[in-house]
């Protein structure tokens, strides 16, 4: 689930489609992932999310808060090869300075082993003061869903949060 933010300046010309989100959907896939996005087909987005913050006044600082975010759903056309092997790692190289670890999980055991529980959300307040804000802990129960075991995998890794709402429609 590669996301980022539109670009003006990269996304409104390139990457062939008309549809600008598309265009930042392929560029941060290409950027994070270094997938050759020339073999990715587009079948269409899902309904956008707008990731709410659970304050008010809070500053631009804090990025998240009112995103929109419209997950475009793209196509490989061939069957993945495990997360663990060489030619996984050939075709997902992956940029380490946008992500720790690329895996797959089958859609199967995402249906599966989806649960809820509390996820903690951290926001801060900055009210009138600009140098100096408020933080405050948020909780709330979201879908979460396994990730398979791996060497990379660390105690507690999960698929949570928005990106879990933003999956959950789609299984």
């Amino acid at each position: 689930f590669p996301g980022g933010y539109y670009d003006d300046d990269l996304d409104s010309q390139s990457g062939g489609w008309k549809n600008e989100l598309v265009n930042t959907a392929l560029r941060e896939m290409h950027e994070e992932l270094q997938y050759d996005i020339g073999r990715l087909g587009v079948s269409g987005h899902a309904d956008s999310h707008v990731e709410e913050d659970c304050t008010q006044n809070v500053h631009q600082r804090d990025l998240l808060v009112n995103a929109k975010v419209t997950p475009i759903i793209g196509t490989i056309n061939y069957d993945l090869p495990c997360h663990t092997t060489s030619e996984f790692a050939a075709l997902f190289p992956g940029n380490p300075e946008e992500v720790d670890w690329i895996f797959t999980v089958p859609i199967r055991d995402l249906i599966s082993g989806e649960t809820s529980e509390p996820l903690q959300r951290w926001n801060t307040n900055y009210g009138d003061n600009e140098q100096h804000g408020k933080k405050s802990k948020h909780e709330y129960w979201g879908p979460v869903f396994p990730i398979p075991e791996d060497d990379m995998k660390k105690e507690g890794d999960k698929i949570w949060g928005l990106t879990a709402i933003v999956l959950r429609p789609l299984l």
